[in-house]
């Protein structure tokens, strides 16, 4: 799961690169439920739930949300 997450947010921060604010937001949105779901909690996995609702913010920010 933790891989899949990362490669996700890769992929989202390329997206990003090429202008694609609305393709980058889905795949962070899915980081955002597979950290809140997460059963076990730690600060690990609080800051990378943090990453991700700051990069959903940053495209919001483009995206004129």
């Amino acid at each position: 799961m933790e891989a899949v997450a990362d490669l996700d947010d890769l992929y989202g921060r390329m997206l990003i690169a090429d202008g694609k604010w609305g393709s980058a937001r889905m795949l962070f949105q899915k980081n955002v439920t597979r950290w809140k779901t997460w059963k076990q909690k730690t600060p690990e996995t609080e800051e990378r739930l943090k990453q991700a609702n700051a990069a959903i913010s940053e495209c919001d920010k483009h995206m004129g949300a």
